[in-house]
């Protein structure tokens, strides 16, 4: 094997899960039931597919600066954003939190508070707006139905575009 592996026991996990969050950073989920050893097991049966999909990954063309130097700036912009697309849908929200995540671009919790990823501060602008209106639709709908979709078309007619370009960029 020419990759990193790392095995993760999770309680909560009813499968196994292979998760390729980088060239050299594979993170195996087995349920808290089922050995290392059916872990090691399961990832050795799905190397084709391993290798396939590592061999699809071409290095973050992203650079991130250092999270205590761009949460500020981070916030700013999307307070900004924020305000800006909420003309159109008037949602009421209540926190916005900057955070380091490293696997998530943002996400709206039941108590309509938004959280992002610092690092959208990166991105160009269309998918900052992409992920600043996403979030802003799940005040209105807390799912990915077609109505949730139908929202974010409104101000992003090309939404789907912009979804696969983010596929592009990893966190981490």
């Amino acid at each position: 094997m020419d990759y990193n592996y790392t095995i993760k026991k999770n309680k909560r996990s009813k499968n196994l899960r292979i998760k390729i969050k980088s060239k050299n950073n594979i993170l195996v989920t087995i349920p808290y039931y089922i050995s290392y050893k059916q872990g090691e097991i399961f990832l050795k049966e799905k190397e084709p597919w391993i290798l396939k999909h590592l061999s699809n990954i071409k290095e973050n063309p992203l650079k991130f600066k250092p999270y205590t130097e761009s949460k500020k700036e981070a916030k700013d912009l999307i307070i900004k954003k924020l305000n800006f697309f909420n003309e159109k849908y008037n949602f009421k929200f209540n926190k916005v939190f900057i955070r380091n995540q490293s696997t998530i671009w943002g996400s709206c919790s039941s108590n309509k508070n938004l959280n992002f990823n610092y690092k959208i501060l990166f991105l160009k602008d269309s998918l900052q707006d992409y992920l600043i209106v996403h979030e802003l639709c799940h005040l209105q709908e807390m799912n990915h139905s077609k109505k949730f979709y139908s929202l974010i078309e409104k101000t992003i007619p090309n939404y789907k575009s912009l979804q696969k370009e983010l596929k592009k960029y990893l966190i981490n």
